[in-house]
């Protein structure tokens, strides 16, 4: 009682893509690198979030604490 609870938005709730992976024997340098910039954009991309959901549980729930 008396405990003031905020919400941890769904959108931090999300899963980390999986990064993707090819077969390099059969690939094109060109499909190589188009890959590589994918993977670079979800590693990216789930950094965020993470960096998001930390700095809401610092500021959100660890202060309560």
């Amino acid at each position: 009682t008396g405990v003031q609870t905020c919400a941890l938005p769904i959108s931090m709730l999300k899963q980390c893509e999986i990064l993707k992976t090819i077969d390099t024997q059969a690939v094109s340098m060109a499909e190589l690198v188009d890959l590589v910039q994918q993977n670079y954009q979800l590693y990216h991309l789930c950094k965020l979030n993470n960096d998001s959901w930390v700095k809401w549980y610092n500021t959100h729930w660890k202060k309560d604490k």
